[in-house]
């Protein structure tokens, strides 16, 4: 099954996503983990890769 450009770019950037949280899991610990704040904190370490 071919995928469509859309899908191809979602699964690329869910890659990167899960990437930077679990930088974001490493440095900081679960214990400290809320979903909107290791998203932002994931978006800026994507940001700055």
């Amino acid at each position: 099954m071919k995928l469509s450009r859309k899908e191809i770019q979602r699964t690329r950037m869910w890659g990167y996503f899960l990437d930077a949280a679990t930088e974001v899991i490493e440095k900081e610990g679960i214990d400290h983990v809320t979903i909107l704040i290791d998203i932002r904190k994931a978006i800026n370490i994507q940001d700055s890769n």
